[in-house]
This record gives structure tokens, sequence and C-alpha cells, in this order.
């Protein structure tokens, strides 16, 4: 078999995103007044994966329009910083020069 083009997810597949998902949702939670320790950053990993909106109330009890509020903040902090505190999972810079 040959492949001429594959697709690969970024987060979670070629990087590890927690670092700046984490801080960002702490970012987030600051703006309501809601302090998370830093060594309580492993709380906030249910944030990966599912829509943002759906987390912030589900896990802080945010109404609609106060979760919508709270991605704005989270965006605030993650398109300028958060989306840089990644690290590539080892051996994928390998793998994708290989491939």
């Amino acid at each position: 078999m040959t492949c001429t083009n594959l697709i690969f997810d970024l987060d979670g597949t070629l990087i590890e995103p927690k670092a700046g998902i984490t801080r960002a949702v702490v970012y987030a939670l600051r703006h309501y007044g809601i302090e998370i320790s830093e060594s309580d950053y492993d709380s906030l990993t249910p944030f990966i994966g599912p829509p943002l909106t759906e987390s912030f109330a589900r896990y802080y009890g945010f109404d609609q329009i106060t979760a919508i509020e709270a991605v704005e903040k989270y965006r605030e902090y993650y398109s300028v910083t958060g989306l840089f505190e990644c690290t590539v999972y080892p051996g994928i810079p390998e793998l994708l020069s290989m491939l």
C-alpha cells in the first residue's frame, strides 16, 4: 500500500497540549475570582477535548453566557501564550521525517 497523503490530529497525537490548555483555563477562572493552585492544574485535564463552554458549565456551574465569556478569557491567554506551551511527543519528529 502506498500513501500519498496523511492527516494527523495535532493536540494529543503529535503534541502534548496540557500545559497551555490548563494555564488558559486558570487564566479564565481567575477572571471570575476562582483561584487554582499550580499543584491542582491536573484537575483541569477534563477540559482537554470537550467543548470549553460545556466544561465551564459542568465543572464550575457557569450559565451559558458566563461560559461563553470564560471561553473568550481563555482565548486571550491561549492565543498569545498557551498555544506555545506544548511539547512534541518523543519520536514524532523522527516519525514525520521518515514518512
